[in-house]
């Protein structure tokens, strides 16, 4: 029987590359701008210089890219895949040269890929529950108008539902809840013995 031990892939990574390492082209914002039909330029400045830069423009269902990185120019044509909405008219994705995926976002590295291909992962990905509870309190305040530690003095804002109003207010309670939990569990961790008063 296997004894593990150190080998490549084992286990979880603990580091993954994140989505903003490289530039990227998101297609729902060019759909959204209605520029799908122009010719676009695109540069990805660090430091002062352009790290990456590109044009885009439509041919026959296929986005063209011309595009140069690292000193290194290449062209590419990008297949335009479409799907149906429900209430008519379709929407438009990238077809990733490298694994034929449908995707939003093409990323610029040694050549164009989608974030599967570059294993690359969302910021998001990487954050600690704790993080994920407080940026989750942040969004539920900001929609009652107010910051996330004033939210129990906030008042409906005009136009909710007071059913949506009070689900909110419950589940910011829930999160409250659970952060004072997890404050607890710290403070008995790092002095044992110790016990909160009832």
């Amino acid at each position: 029987m296997s004894r593990g031990g150190t080998r490549y892939g084992a286990g979880r990574p603990g580091w993954h590359a994140k989505t903003g390492a490289l530039p990227s082209i998101d297609l729902r914002r060019i759909t959204r701008a209605k520029l799908m039909d122009c010719t676009l330029y695109w540069r990805w400045p660090s430091g002062g210089e352009p790290t990456a830069t590109a044009t885009t423009s439509m041919h026959d269902g296929f986005m063209r890219f011309e595009y140069a990185r690292g000193g290194k120019h290449a062209t590419e044509d990008v297949q335009i895949a479409r799907t149906g909405c429900t209430y008519g008219g379709s929407r438009p994705w990238f077809r990733c040269p490298c694994c034929r995926r449908r995707c939003a976002v093409l990323y610029v590295g040694e050549r164009l890929a989608c974030r599967e291909c570059y294993r690359l992962r969302y910021p998001s990905q990487s954050e600690d529950a704790g993080t994920r509870v407080w940026d989750r309190k942040r969004k539920l305040a900001k929609r009652l108008g107010c910051e996330a530690h004033e939210w129990d003095e906030a008042e409906k804002p005009r136009g909710m539902h007071w059913s949506t109003f009070e689900r909110i207010r419950g589940e910011l309670s829930d999160l409250d809840a659970w952060l004072d939990a997890q404050l607890v569990f710290l403070v008995a961790r790092s002095r044992p013995g110790w016990l909160p008063l009832p």
